[in-house]
């Protein structure tokens, strides 16, 4: 990891030298962050979050494509954006935001990956690239309110969704855990 930080930093114009240092928090330090990130635990959906629900019955109509510039638009223009890749069976977040990393874990808690100004969290970070996802009612219900409550969104002035509702039901299981309705359903 090192060596590939060192190239990308010295392939910048203008850079002239590159030193990379890797640290790693104590246990207490550890210990405090959480602390810290789970108080208060969730998406902060505070009084001015605008919740923005792109979503459709069926796969492959430029959901997702649709959610990413919006929230990208969104971050550019000043705004605090999280973007959760609700649609588990057409995950493509990470791929429209050229993202392959994990988000990183800390005691139980997520943090999303950022990219292009916004917060990500998607199922295609938690599974191999092509591997199918066949989770169904209460396994695909509690995935989804993890990424809910079990994510450190930090406070947003806007979160965008995409997703299509589960096979058998006519909406998506996640809009019922938002305490107000999508601006956009």
């Amino acid at each position: 990891m090192r060596a590939d930080v060192t190239a990308a930093a010295a392939a910048v114009p203008g850079v002239s030298g590159v030193e990379v240092t890797f640290t790693t928090l104590s246990e207490r330090e550890r210990l405090a962050l959480a602390q810290q990130l789970r108080s208060p635990r969730g998406m902060s959906l505070g009084a001015d979050t605008r919740v923005y629900a792109v979503a459709s019955g069926k796969g492959g109509v430029g959901k997702s494509s649709v959610a990413a510039n919006l929230a990208v638009t969104l971050a550019r223009s000043g705004s605090s954006v999280g973007l959760l890749d609700a649609d588990v069976w057409g995950h493509s977040v990470p791929r429209l935001f050229g993202v392959r990393r994990n988000p990183v874990a800390l005691k139980g808690l997520m943090l999303p990956v950022e990219a292009h100004g916004v917060r990500l969290m998607s199922v295609g970070f938690l599974v191999s690239e092509g591997e199918p996802v066949i989770w169904r009612g209460p396994m695909l219900h509690k995935a989804l309110e993890q990424f809910l409550t079990d994510v450190h969104w930090v406070s947003s002035t806007c979160c965008c969704w995409t997703s299509r509702p589960a096979p058998g039901t006519s909406r998506c299981p996640c809009w019922s855990w938002c305490r107000r309705p999508p601006c956009l359903p």
